[in-house]
């Protein structure tokens, strides 16, 4: 039983700077001198990817993370918890939305640390999707 907290939470650095990419490009969208539809374009794609990539590693990162944790300071729950039957031939190499979201954390400070970052990066796709969206609205069709 750990109850020492060892880990730092990486998820108010990442909302900051998806916040400053947002602001940044917006201003550059909305007063910049060029406005060709190819400009605009290209504001929406560097908004796009930079804001995906960025989401789709840190939830990797977050998931080997925490994955890691667990497999060093609680075996047993590792096996558990990470080889599930998977359509009967493989395993399952994730860890389940119902572990992720359960009040469960082994007694951890550093599990209920993690699981809270993946939630918000988890949390963060669907608002980087409407934000995509909004811009391209204004970048593309306005």
């Amino acid at each position: 039983m750990k109850n020492k907290s060892t880990v730092k939470s990486h998820i108010k650095i990442y909302w900051l700077c998806l916040a400053i990419l947002i602001i940044v490009l917006a201003i550059t969208l909305f007063f910049s001198a060029d406005t060709t539809e190819s400009f605009r374009f290209r504001i929406f794609m560097t908004y796009a990817f930079s804001a995906w990539i960025p989401l789709i590693f840190l939830l990797f990162g977050e998931h080997v993370r925490l994955l890691r944790h667990i497999e060093k300071n609680y075996p047993e729950e590792f096996k558990k918890l990470y080889s599930r039957p998977y359509f009967g031939m493989h395993e399952q190499r994730s860890l389940s939305f119902s572990f992720l979201f359960s009040k469960n954390d082994l007694g951890d400070t550093n599990v209920k640390i993690m699981k809270f970052d993946i939630r918000g990066v988890m949390l963060s796709g669907p608002i980087v999707l409407l934000s995509v969206i909004i811009i391209f609205v204004f970048a593309i069709v306005l």
